[in-house]
């Protein structure tokens, strides 16, 4: 005689998590099957989990209560009132709140923030602490087309934050002839120009920081 199949039923509720209806397993290289079920969180968010882990209470939310204790953690430091708390909100706000004014030119464009910082406000704050992050300074985007992430962000005044915003978007064939250009010795300033992009993005992508595997 076969296991049971436990029926799924729409509507039941573990943790934070009501299932929406039993959705395509998930098969493992060694054979195993796991049942995935989709369903929404108290926060509105939907996401797809195995159901086991629903009913051994393993999973409970979509990933938000974790965030919440994560940011109490770190608000325990006092960093809810600190300037660098208010531009990480802001940074997430932009690149996943579809309802923010700037989602459209951010999280619409497919920028997003790195795990590291996505959910630890701390391990922000100390990042930005470490390069010379003070008052007056923005965050920046040194690749105008990256990702919110330590190898691509520094802090900057205004004015030079602004000086970083183009339309031209780098792309692997204006890498090739960037790099192409700096080997005929033709200036960083002059290429820049070219491309409307700041000298910045012309020496990173000089020195293989970004756009690493584009030869």
């Amino acid at each position: 005689m076969g296991a049971i199949r436990i029926k799924v039923k729409k509507d039941d509720k573990y943790g934070r998590l009501t299932i929406i209806k039993e959705v395509e397993p998930h098969y493992y290289p060694c054979g195993a099957i796991a049942r995935m079920v989709l369903c929404i969180c108290d926060c509105g968010k939907k996401v797809t989990t195995h159901l086991l882990s629903l009913r051994i209470g393993r999973t409970k939310s979509c990933g938000c209560i974790r965030t919440e204790k994560l940011i109490k953690s770190n608000t325990i430091h006092g960093l809810h009132k600190h300037t660098l708390y208010v531009t990480w909100k802001n940074m997430k706000a932009r690149c996943y709140n579809k309802s923010h004014k700037k989602y459209k030119d951010y999280g619409n464009r497919g920028i997003t923030i790195c795990d590291e910082w996505l959910n630890n406000v701390k391990c922000f704050y100390n990042f930005a602490i470490s390069h010379g992050w003070e008052e007056g300074l923005t965050i920046d985007r040194i690749d105008n087309d990256g990702n919110y992430e330590p190898s691509n962000c520094r802090f900057v005044t205004c004015q030079v934050n602004s000086q970083n915003k183009r339309t031209t978007k780098v792309n692997p064939d204006i890498v090739r002839e960037i790099r192409t250009m700096l080997t005929e010795k033709i200036s960083v300033i002059k290429i820049a120009k070219k491309f409307d992009v700041h000298t910045d993005t012309i020496y990173r992508i000089n020195r293989h920081e970004i756009w690493a595997n584009i030869v």
